[in-house]
Protein backbone atom coordinates (compact mmCIF):
# COMPACT_ATOMS: atom_id res chain seq x y z
CA UNK A 1 0.00 0.00 0.00
CA UNK A 2 1.50 3.27 -0.85
CA UNK A 3 2.01 6.22 1.62
CA UNK A 4 0.02 9.49 1.95
CA UNK A 5 1.71 12.50 2.92
CA UNK A 6 -1.60 15.50 4.10
CA UNK A 7 -1.67 18.30 6.51
CA UNK A 8 -3.01 17.24 9.76
CA UNK A 9 -5.94 18.97 10.93
CA UNK A 10 -4.73 20.68 14.08
CA UNK A 11 -8.05 21.18 14.92
CA UNK A 12 -9.40 17.05 15.36
CA UNK A 13 -8.03 16.09 18.86
CA UNK A 14 -7.79 12.33 17.66
CA UNK A 15 -5.29 12.98 14.72
CA UNK A 16 -3.20 15.64 16.69
CA UNK A 17 -2.85 12.47 19.55
CA UNK A 18 -2.11 10.11 16.72
CA UNK A 19 0.63 12.32 16.00
CA UNK A 20 1.99 13.21 19.23
CA UNK A 21 2.04 9.04 19.34
CA UNK A 22 4.38 8.79 16.09
CA UNK A 23 6.66 11.55 17.46
CA UNK A 24 6.88 9.90 21.21
CA UNK A 25 7.40 6.51 19.85
CA UNK A 26 10.16 7.73 17.56
CA UNK A 27 12.34 9.07 20.15
CA UNK A 28 11.35 6.85 23.12
CA UNK A 29 14.82 4.99 22.71
CA UNK A 30 16.98 7.82 22.88
CA UNK A 31 18.27 8.56 26.88
CA UNK A 32 16.57 11.55 27.04
CA UNK A 33 14.40 14.04 24.69
CA UNK A 34 12.07 16.98 25.11
CA UNK A 35 8.87 15.79 23.99
CA UNK A 36 6.16 17.79 25.23
CA UNK A 37 3.64 16.26 27.51
CA UNK A 38 0.04 15.44 26.07
CA UNK A 39 -1.69 17.62 28.01
CA UNK A 40 0.25 20.36 26.91
CA UNK A 41 0.47 19.26 22.97
CA UNK A 42 -3.34 19.20 22.87
CA UNK A 43 -3.39 23.09 23.65
CA UNK A 44 -0.81 24.10 21.88
CA UNK A 45 -1.38 22.12 18.49
CA UNK A 46 -4.66 24.49 17.63
CA UNK A 47 -3.38 27.58 19.07
CA UNK A 48 -1.41 30.43 16.42
CA UNK A 49 2.31 31.05 17.46
CA UNK A 50 2.97 34.78 17.83
CA UNK A 51 5.20 36.07 15.36
CA UNK A 52 5.93 32.55 13.39
CA UNK A 53 3.77 30.17 10.79
CA UNK A 54 3.53 26.75 11.07
CA UNK A 55 2.71 23.96 9.53
CA UNK A 56 1.85 19.97 10.85
CA UNK A 57 1.58 17.00 8.24
CA UNK A 58 1.55 13.38 8.40
CA UNK A 59 2.44 10.29 6.34
CA UNK A 60 -0.59 7.38 6.22
CA UNK A 61 -0.07 4.08 5.71
CA UNK A 62 -3.72 3.24 4.64
CA UNK A 63 -6.07 4.45 7.92
CA UNK A 64 -2.46 4.60 10.14
CA UNK A 65 -0.53 7.46 11.02
CA UNK A 66 3.11 6.18 10.35
CA UNK A 67 5.07 9.55 10.00
CA UNK A 68 4.64 12.95 11.34
CA UNK A 69 6.66 16.47 10.03
CA UNK A 70 6.47 19.55 12.80
CA UNK A 71 8.13 22.52 10.94
CA UNK A 72 7.35 26.69 10.88
CA UNK A 73 9.25 29.85 10.67
CA UNK A 74 9.54 32.91 12.35
CA UNK A 75 7.79 35.99 10.60
CA UNK A 76 9.36 39.28 12.20
CA UNK A 77 12.95 37.91 11.60
CA UNK A 78 15.21 35.02 10.11
CA UNK A 79 12.35 35.47 7.42
CA UNK A 80 14.78 33.49 5.08
CA UNK A 81 15.17 30.36 7.47
CA UNK A 82 12.51 27.52 7.74
CA UNK A 83 13.02 24.45 10.53
CA UNK A 84 11.49 21.36 10.79
CA UNK A 85 11.35 17.73 12.47
CA UNK A 86 10.39 14.68 10.97
CA UNK A 87 9.57 11.52 12.30
CA UNK A 88 8.78 8.28 11.55
CA UNK A 89 7.31 5.63 13.56
CA UNK A 90 10.38 2.93 14.86
CA UNK A 91 8.17 0.29 12.86
CA UNK A 92 8.06 1.96 9.44
CA UNK A 93 11.41 3.39 8.89
CA UNK A 94 13.59 2.45 5.62
CA UNK A 95 10.41 3.02 3.39
CA UNK A 96 11.31 6.45 1.81
CA UNK A 97 8.87 7.84 4.72
CA UNK A 98 10.85 10.65 6.12
CA UNK A 99 11.76 11.24 2.37
CA UNK A 100 8.50 12.29 1.23
CA UNK A 101 8.01 14.42 4.44
CA UNK A 102 11.10 16.16 4.16
CA UNK A 103 10.00 16.55 0.35
CA UNK A 104 6.71 18.22 1.68
CA UNK A 105 7.97 20.63 4.27
CA UNK A 106 11.13 21.73 1.21
CA UNK A 107 8.10 22.59 -1.35
CA UNK A 108 6.03 24.28 1.76
CA UNK A 109 9.32 26.50 2.73
CA UNK A 110 9.88 27.03 -1.06
CA UNK A 111 6.63 28.22 -1.63
CA UNK A 112 7.20 30.87 1.15
CA UNK A 113 10.47 32.28 0.00
CA UNK A 114 12.62 30.25 2.74
CA UNK A 115 15.93 29.79 1.39
CA UNK A 116 17.22 27.94 4.10
CA UNK A 117 15.74 24.84 5.50
CA UNK A 118 17.17 23.93 9.10
CA UNK A 119 16.54 21.16 11.96
CA UNK A 120 18.20 19.32 14.55
CA UNK A 121 19.36 15.38 14.90
CA UNK A 122 20.65 14.04 17.58
CA UNK A 123 24.00 11.69 17.71
CA UNK A 124 26.22 10.42 20.22
CA UNK A 125 29.23 12.31 20.69
CA UNK A 126 32.31 11.41 18.05
CA UNK A 127 29.76 9.47 16.18
CA UNK A 128 26.93 9.41 14.15
CA UNK A 129 23.05 7.85 14.04
CA UNK A 130 20.14 7.10 11.94
CA UNK A 131 19.23 10.99 11.87
CA UNK A 132 22.73 12.23 11.28
CA UNK A 133 22.96 9.95 8.09
CA UNK A 134 19.40 10.49 6.83
CA UNK A 135 20.02 14.27 7.19
CA UNK A 136 23.53 13.95 5.03
CA UNK A 137 22.02 11.71 2.57
CA UNK A 138 19.71 14.78 1.73
CA UNK A 139 22.17 17.46 1.33
CA UNK A 140 22.59 18.90 4.64
CA UNK A 141 25.36 19.67 6.21
CA UNK A 142 26.10 20.08 10.24
CA UNK A 143 26.27 23.80 10.74
CA UNK A 144 27.15 23.59 15.00
CA UNK A 145 27.03 21.44 17.30
CA UNK A 146 25.91 21.92 20.64
CA UNK A 147 26.60 18.83 23.45
CA UNK A 148 24.32 18.67 26.15
CA UNK A 149 25.40 17.41 30.24
CA UNK A 150 22.15 16.85 32.15
CA UNK A 151 21.87 16.32 36.12
CA UNK A 152 19.29 14.76 37.52
CA UNK A 153 17.42 16.95 40.57
CA UNK A 154 17.28 14.39 42.85
CA UNK A 155 21.09 13.06 42.52
CA UNK A 156 22.42 16.53 42.82
CA UNK A 157 20.05 18.68 45.21
CA UNK A 158 22.81 18.23 47.80
CA UNK A 159 25.41 20.04 45.67
CA UNK A 160 23.43 23.31 45.58
CA UNK A 161 24.18 24.69 48.35
CA UNK A 162 27.88 24.48 47.34
CA UNK A 163 28.06 25.70 43.84
CA UNK A 164 25.83 28.38 45.00
CA UNK A 165 28.94 29.93 47.58
CA UNK A 166 31.15 28.90 44.96
CA UNK A 167 29.50 31.60 42.74
CA UNK A 168 28.59 34.31 44.66
CA UNK A 169 31.96 36.32 45.04
CA UNK A 170 31.43 36.45 40.98
CA UNK A 171 27.99 38.40 41.07
CA UNK A 172 27.85 40.09 44.62
CA UNK A 173 27.35 43.13 42.69
CA UNK A 174 24.07 42.30 41.14
CA UNK A 175 20.67 41.30 42.28
CA UNK A 176 19.48 37.86 42.16
CA UNK A 177 15.70 37.87 41.51
CA UNK A 178 13.89 35.13 40.63
CA UNK A 179 10.02 35.62 39.49
CA UNK A 180 7.32 33.73 38.08
CA UNK A 181 5.71 34.54 34.19
CA UNK A 182 3.81 37.10 34.12
CA UNK A 183 7.08 39.57 34.25
CA UNK A 184 6.58 42.33 36.08
CA UNK A 185 6.64 45.33 33.88
CA UNK A 186 9.99 46.75 35.04
CA UNK A 187 11.70 43.67 33.80
CA UNK A 188 10.02 43.64 30.07
CA UNK A 189 12.47 46.07 28.55
CA UNK A 190 15.20 44.54 29.51
CA UNK A 191 14.29 40.58 29.32
CA UNK A 192 13.25 41.77 25.82
CA UNK A 193 16.80 43.27 24.88
CA UNK A 194 18.50 40.38 26.24
CA UNK A 195 16.26 38.36 23.64
CA UNK A 196 17.13 40.56 20.50
CA UNK A 197 20.57 40.12 21.28
CA UNK A 198 21.04 36.37 22.10
CA UNK A 199 21.68 35.26 18.34
CA UNK A 200 24.76 37.83 18.38
CA UNK A 201 26.39 36.54 21.31
CA UNK A 202 25.46 33.32 21.42
CA UNK A 203 27.63 30.79 19.32
CA UNK A 204 25.98 30.01 15.57
CA UNK A 205 28.52 27.98 13.97
CA UNK A 206 28.17 28.35 10.29
CA UNK A 207 24.51 29.14 10.95
CA UNK A 208 23.06 32.27 9.26
CA UNK A 209 21.03 33.41 12.07
CA UNK A 210 20.01 37.01 12.71
CA UNK A 211 19.13 38.40 16.13
CA UNK A 212 15.62 37.99 16.87
CA UNK A 213 12.93 40.86 17.29
CA UNK A 214 11.35 40.77 20.40
CA UNK A 215 8.75 43.43 22.06
CA UNK A 216 6.00 43.32 24.77
CA UNK A 217 3.31 41.81 22.51
CA UNK A 218 5.60 38.90 21.87
CA UNK A 219 6.54 38.00 25.54
CA UNK A 220 2.99 38.14 26.40
CA UNK A 221 1.68 35.94 23.89
CA UNK A 222 4.11 33.77 24.40
CA UNK A 223 3.34 33.72 28.73
CA UNK A 224 -0.43 33.57 27.85
CA UNK A 225 0.24 30.20 25.13
CA UNK A 226 2.51 28.66 28.39
CA UNK A 227 -0.17 29.31 30.70
CA UNK A 228 -3.01 28.06 28.55
CA UNK A 229 -0.69 24.86 28.23
CA UNK A 230 -0.83 24.45 32.15
CA UNK A 231 3.27 25.72 32.22
CA UNK A 232 4.63 28.33 34.27
CA UNK A 233 7.62 29.93 32.70
CA UNK A 234 10.45 31.08 36.11
CA UNK A 235 13.30 33.65 34.84
CA UNK A 236 16.27 34.30 36.78
CA UNK A 237 17.27 37.79 36.45
CA UNK A 238 21.00 39.69 37.53
CA UNK A 239 19.98 42.70 38.01
CA UNK A 240 23.09 45.38 37.84
CA UNK A 241 23.18 48.37 40.85
CA UNK A 242 23.34 51.88 39.82
CA UNK A 243 26.84 51.82 40.32
CA UNK A 244 27.35 48.86 37.38
CA UNK A 245 24.91 49.99 34.95
CA UNK A 246 22.92 53.50 35.79
CA UNK A 247 20.75 53.21 32.56
CA UNK A 248 19.49 50.06 33.37
CA UNK A 249 19.62 49.73 36.95
CA UNK A 250 16.05 47.95 36.69
CA UNK A 251 16.82 45.68 33.74
CA UNK A 252 18.53 42.23 33.36
CA UNK A 253 22.42 42.03 32.73
CA UNK A 254 21.91 38.45 31.77
CA UNK A 255 19.20 36.39 32.32
CA UNK A 256 18.61 32.18 33.07
CA UNK A 257 14.96 30.71 31.71
CA UNK A 258 13.56 27.47 32.17
CA UNK A 259 9.96 26.79 32.30
CA UNK A 260 8.78 24.51 34.69
CA UNK A 261 5.83 21.95 34.21
CA UNK A 262 2.53 22.02 36.60
CA UNK A 263 3.30 18.44 36.57
CA UNK A 264 6.74 18.22 38.61
CA UNK A 265 7.35 14.18 37.45
CA UNK A 266 7.87 15.55 34.08
CA UNK A 267 10.94 17.51 35.52
CA UNK A 268 12.88 14.65 36.02
CA UNK A 269 16.35 14.66 33.94
CA UNK A 270 18.65 12.09 33.00
CA UNK A 271 21.89 12.04 32.19
CA UNK A 272 24.09 13.25 29.31
CA UNK A 273 23.36 13.11 25.53
CA UNK A 274 24.40 15.18 23.04
CA UNK A 275 22.81 16.98 20.60
CA UNK A 276 23.74 18.18 17.05
CA UNK A 277 21.78 21.51 15.83
CA UNK A 278 21.01 23.89 13.14
CA UNK A 279 21.69 21.19 10.12
CA UNK A 280 21.01 23.42 6.82
CA UNK A 281 19.92 22.96 3.62
CA UNK A 282 20.00 25.64 0.69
Amino acid sequence: MSVEVRPVDVHDEAEVRSFWEVERDAVADRPYNFLLPWEAARVFFPQEAHGRIRVFAAAWDGDAMVGALAGGGPTTDNVHRAECDVSVHPDHRRRGIGTQLLEFFEAWARDRGRGTVTGEVFAPVEGTSPALEFATRHGFTVAIEDGMKVADIAETRDTWAGLAAECAPFHQDYEIRTVESPLPDELVVGYCAIQNMFMSEAPTGESDVEDEVWDEKRLRANEERGRAGGRRGVTTFAIAPDDVSKENAKNSAMQLQREIETDLKNADLIPHYPEVSHVKRR
